[in-house]
């Protein structure tokens, strides 16, 4: 994700289950964790809590799947180019693999790409 972005894994937190997966940070970045019982008092103490936390949710959610998405029918190039065009500042910070993965191609098929494009 990029700056200002939220990420979570929703999935664990309301089905109450061990997450399947992680998050894990490549810059520095700002955690905010808190417990199922201060969820709780969240949502009956302050007003729409609950309603604008799935309104972050849900546009997110929206977000990654229009992302992803699009990448179906594009083919590696394409697919690394429109990440460097929604994503510009992430390349210097994040490790090439990990692009890779997010795309959906291996790490050979990303650094053939970067070759064939000459501006880098």
């Amino acid at each position: 994700m990029k700056e200002k972005d939220f990420v979570t894994n929703i999935t664990s937190f309301f089905e109450f289950s061990v997450s399947s997966g992680s998050i894990q940070a490549e810059t520095d970045c700002t955690v905010i964790e808190f417990s199922r019982a201060s969820w709780d008092l969240f949502c009956t103490t302050i007003p729409e809590w609950e309603s604008s936390f799935q309104k972050i949710v849900n546009d997110t959610l929206v977000a990654k799947i229009n992302f992803q998405r699009s990448l179906i029918s594009l083919d590696a190039k394409e697919s690394y180019l429109k990440f460097l065009k929604t994503h510009p500042t992430v390349l210097q910070r994040v490790p090439l693999n990990h692009i890779a993965s997010f795309l959906g191609i291996t790490p050979f098929s990303l650094s053939r790409v970067r070759k064939s494009i000459s501006f880098f």
